[in-house]
């Protein structure tokens, strides 16, 4: 397990990407602010409890208009070891900071975009109890060394405008059994059985591609991963199936490799997938 300088909040890196990530936080959320008796009552929603009930994870209800967390379990200390208090009281600023600089990047302006807009678009179609967003992330416990961290998405609030007010989310510590070095964004929604099913599923590397696949190939060989065909794939990205084997071919004279099962084998082994 490395061990790592921990991030300084006074760094201009880390102030630059709090900016943007309270533009894109204010872009999606309610300007409507709860009183005091409102979010009491909110802490007593039935989903709230549901979460927390027998939950082997951090339990934690965040308030977007203020960027401040409403609620935080106690075994987030037993988990990162940072003081409850220090969060209560900084907010999205201090979150930020847990994180590995290039794992905040992603965060801010692929995982969080990609998460509101679908968070969005599930409220306005008025289903918005029927989604959730899953991804994972390194983070830097108290002591400077990093672990991997499952984070769990969903809307606990909006206002009358269908605009995002409080969020509930479960974090899980997997660092036991995290074994690559992808950054995993899950887009899930309930079916008619009440069970979650993916709809999206998309991966980040942090660092170089040792293959330096385009991001058009990463995408389609995640699609491949998950066992959709050529036509599934070409009709999910809008091209043509001539053009996803292109793909198919350019990823095996990359990955020097002679068969999809080789392909993925590979790509798993290295972290592309």
């Amino acid at each position: 397990m490395s061990t790592i300088t921990r991030p300084i909040l006074g760094n201009r890196s880390y102030y630059q990407m709090q900016n943007e990530l309270n533009h894109l936080v204010n872009k999606f959320s309610s300007k409507e602010e709860l009183s005091r008796r409102d979010r009491e009552t909110l802490l007593r929603n039935p989903a709230f409890y549901e979460f927390l009930k027998n939950s082997a994870g951090v339990v934690a209800i965040t308030d977007f208009q203020t960027k401040e967390y409403v609620f935080l379990s106690e075994n987030f200390e037993e988990i990162t070891g940072h003081k409850r208090a220090e969060f209560y009281e900084s907010g999205f600023v201090k979150t930020i900071s847990i994180f590995p600089s290039a794992h905040a990047d992603i965060i801010i302006h692929k995982i969080f975009p990609t998460m509101f807009d679908f968070f969005q678009k599930s409220a306005d179609a008025g289903i918005i109890e029927d989604v959730r967003v899953s991804y994972s992330t390194r983070f830097i416990r108290i002591d400077g060394t990093e672990g991997w961290c499952l984070h769990q998405m969903k809307v606990l609030h909006t206002d009358e405008n269908n605009k995002i007010l409080f969020g509930l989310k479960m974090m899980f510590d997997i660092t036991d059994i995290k074994k690559d070095e992808t950054i995993n964004l899950v887009l899930a929604k309930r079916d008619a059985n009440g069970i979650f099913r993916n709809t999206s599923v998309l991966s980040f590397l942090c660092g170089s591609d040792p293959f330096d696949l385009s991001a058009r190939e990463r995408e389609v060989l995640t699609m491949i991963g998950e066992g959709m065909s050529s036509k599934e794939i070409s009709n999910a990205l809008f091209i043509s199936k001539h053009t996803v084997y292109n793909h198919r071919k350019n990823m095996l004279k990359k990955m020097d490799v002679k068969t999809t099962g080789e392909l993925l084998t590979k790509a798993m082994a290295h972290g592309v997938i």
